[in-house]
């Protein structure tokens, strides 16, 4: 299990902490190798003693880890914590993270969860809840406190009253995931950058009409990346931040269940229309998200010019397009999410993950 002043030292990269999910029950106050008397927030973490944890490491296709990188050499000549690696391939690493829990053999630190993955193993005692160990993660907590976030937390608490994952941290909510467009092909077509979903639609229409072979929205992540920032437009949640699909609706005073909600039908009515007049890539809403994708391919290929994405989607599409034809012709442009098609009072609770 997870030292204690070792988990907090990594807390930018602690999603959960697993026992092994053994049945010996494990008491991480008792492992306290290499704690620092009196650490506090904002002070360098160095373990009195070196300190081993073991860490999921999760493959990206285009970008496995490498014996030249030296951000784990950073990280143990600043706190005398080596981490150890146990690789797996991003296509399946939700699958090979269950099998490594289950079969007792998960690493110390496991990242990359998601809201509402987590339940699972907290319900069998396979993680431990890291809400224990809160008075010990004095950078956590000052965050926390300063920020404002502990509705945030709280949202993230079992039926125990314990939480067993600690969210991304960010004073100001910058979305890391966001619409992408090609700016150039919009302004081709008389189309604005979009500023609601209606408007985007509204562009998505001409664009077809000009590239009558493209389906011209994507988003590459199974639906999971475009439904969690649309979801909100829509006054509802869902994709990666779908979670247990309740949210808290002001108006009402109540929770209520987001897949029961007006707000989650308008938003899949939507969604629906723009696939029945092949303004949508169904594909990229149901192909496994491998970490390589089609979108990319068809990006290049002026067949998809909206897709969700991060800076470094942007530039793999820049790359892609670098490639073709429309090299120094093309403007690749990361949108803000597209606000309400209309007015709404009630808003989903935030959880704090992927964006």
């Amino acid at each position: 299990m997870t030292a204690v002043v070792g988990a907090a030292a990594l807390l930018a990269l602690a999603a959960c902490s697993g026992n092994g999910g053994g049945d010996e029950e494990v008491d991480g106050l008792e492992q306290t190798t290499g704690m620092m008397e009196n650490f506090e927030a904002d002070e360098q973490f160095t373990a009195t003693e070196p300190v081993n944890l073991s860490l999921l490491w999760t493959d990206w296709p285009d970008m496995p880890v490498k014996d030249s990188w030296q951000v784990f050499d950073e990280i143990e000549e600043r706190t005398n914590v080596s981490i150890e690696l146990t690789n797996v391939p991003f296509s399946d690493h939700v699958e090979k993270r269950s099998l490594l829990i289950s079969s007792g053999d998960a690493p110390d630190v496991i990242p990359l969860v998601y809201t509402g993955e987590e339940q699972q193993f907290a319900a069998t005692g396979a993680v431990l809840p890291l809400s224990d160990y809160a008075e010990y993660m004095p950078n956590f907590q000052k965050r926390v406190e300063e920020w404002d976030l502990g509705a945030m937390i709280d949202n993230l608490r079992q039926a125990d009253g314990k939480y067993y994952m600690v969210p991304g941290l960010q004073e100001v909510s910058v979305p890391v995931f966001t619409l992408i467009i090609r700016k150039d092909v919009f302004d081709e077509v008389g189309a604005p950058v979009p500023e609601t979903w209606d408007e985007l639609r509204d562009g998505l229409e001409k664009i077809k009409e000009e590239y009558p072979d493209s389906k011209p929205l994507a988003d590459g992540f199974e639906g999971g990346s475009m439904l969690n920032y649309a979801a909100h437009a829509f006054g509802t949640v869902a994709g990666w931040g779908f979670g247990d699909g309740t949210f808290f609706d002001e108006e009402s005073g109540t929770f209520e269940y987001a897949a029961t909600s007006d707000g989650y039908r308008d938003m899949l009515e939507y969604f629906n229309g723009l696939a029945e007049d092949g303004l949508l890539d169904t594909e990229s809403f149901t192909a496994t998200n491998d970490g390589m994708g089609t979108v990319t391919e068809k990006f290049a290929a002026e067949q998809v010019f909206a897709a969700s994405g991060s800076n470094g989607t942007v530039q793999d599409f820049a790359t892609a397009l670098d490639a073709t034809d429309a090299k120094g012709k093309y403007e690749p442009s990361r949108s803000p999410h597209p606000a309400a098609r209309q007015d709404r009072s009630s808003s989903p609770a935030t959880s704090g993950t992927g964006s």
